[in-house]
């Protein structure tokens, strides 16, 4: 194959990748405003915990809801995110957990 028959697969694939990245960017932002959306429409049903990591106090949102699982390892630091964190002596005495 010529040169010049390179140079036009070459200039192919880099349309095809720039095309590609452009998708991809497209369907994140998507993404994004999706996930805002439901956890607006959570939070204002008040089924969003709001949780401060003790480790690097990031803000960490949750939804509550039945049947979801959830993990206590901070998704930015990945440790636990009430480790450390000191029960208030209200909270003991109505049998909570901080």
């Amino acid at each position: 194959m010529s040169r010049k028959g390179y140079a036009e697969i070459k200039q192919q694939i880099d349309t095809i990748q720039t095309e590609f990245h452009g998708f991809g960017n497209a369907v994140a932002q998507d993404l994004m405003r999706l996930h805002h959306l439901l956890y607006t429409m959570l939070d204002n049903d008040g089924k969003l915990e709001r949780i401060v990591c003790h480790s690097c106090e990031q803000e960490v949102l949750r939804p509550k809801l039945d049947n979801l699982e959830q993990s206590d390892d901070c998704p930015n630091c990945g440790k636990d995110l009430y480790k450390g964190k000191q029960t208030s002596i209200e909270a003991w005495d109505n049998d909570e957990e901080e």
